[in-house]
């Protein structure tokens, strides 16, 4: 049970990949100085409020009613290709609504965390450091930046960068979740051969995220996990180690998906900063993939 003195953390985005694990892992005894509260948009879920990054109404009865220190910005429009077709919709949401979120943070007082990711950079010389200059190549990208940008403007402001998340999560659209929707079905799936990055576990993500807010840190960090490999090598580890079948994926060129929007090949994110300040690095793709495992043997044996 959280203490009366709790600082109180309204998660944005609640009902997502992230914002869910954020709730989860905040109920670890570590994190008992925190008390989190999620909104939800689309997906009604018990004791979560509603919130519409289109709708600054609804973003101010939530800080209204639960007054946070700290707000988490997970919400997002994330599809990448979605956002290419509908440039208009992706700067409504990501851009006007962080927006309205940093009004309602400075009319509360409340401290913004905002989740970005690597598709700031145009991928022609990653990894990247925080230092290193954005360069967007996609519509999502850009608004991303953009909003990157007022969120540092706030003395306290705090941006997490992190990319390709996974976790156990049935409802979720991840990359990892598709490949075993598909792979569980035998349809087989192409996969980008040539898109570098670093999959990162969701859990370790989100207590690393909630130890930055209680240590009180802000500016900007790079979260994600140590193995830097292209998408298909990721597809074929998480076949292995779920003991699917290897040659339903279908490894193709960026230029063969025939993707809308333009992919930062060689991105990736250093995280030297964050190891150096807590000690220690996220978990790899090994250790990651054997803990989602686990989960989806627990979740089959579930339903029969």
């Amino acid at each position: 049970m959280a203490s009366s003195l709790a600082k109180k953390v309204l998660v944005l985005g609640a009902t997502g990949e992230l914002g869910g694990a954020l709730l989860r892992v905040a109920l670890r005894p570590e994190f008992r100085n925190l008390q989190l509260t999620g909104t939800y948009c689309q997906r009604p879920m018990q004791d979560f409020l509603f919130l519409d990054l289109e709708n600054p109404a609804s973003i101010e009865r939530a800080f209204s009613t639960t007054q946070p220190q700290i707000s988490v910005l997970c919400s997002a429009l994330t599809a990448v290709d979605y956002c290419e077709v509908h440039p208009k919709e992706a700067r409504q949401v990501n851009v006007k609504g962080v927006e309205s979120v940093l009004e309602s943070c400075r009319r509360h007082g409340t401290v913004p965390v905002y989740l970005s990711t690597e598709y700031v950079f145009d991928g022609k010389s990653g990894p990247y450091r925080e230092e290193d200059p954005p360069h967007p190549i996609s519509v999502y990208g850009c608004t991303k930046w953009e909003a990157e940008q007022q969120v540092l403007r706030e003395p306290e402001g705090l941006v997490v960068r992190t990319t390709v998340l996974y976790s156990y999560n049935p409802n979720s659209k991840t990359f990892l979740m598709q490949l075993l929707r598909n792979l569980t079905q035998s349809k087989k799936m192409p996969v980008p051969n040539d898109q570098f990055s670093h999959p990162t576990y969701t859990p370790d993500l989100a207590g690393i995220i909630l130890e930055l807010i209680g240590r009180k840190k802000s500016g900007l960090y790079h979260l994600v996990g140590p193995d830097y490999v292209p998408r298909s090598e990721f597809a074929f580890r998480i076949a292995r180690i779920f003991g699917l079948d290897p040659a339903l994926i279908v490894p193709k060129s960026t230029q063969e998906m025939g993707q809308k929007a333009p992919r930062p090949l060689q991105a990736g994110l250093v995280t030297e900063k964050v190891v150096r300040e807590l000690g220690r690095p996220l978990v790899g793709i090994e250790e990651g993939l054997r803990c989602v495992e686990k989960g989806w043997r627990e979740n089959s044996k579930a339903l029969g």
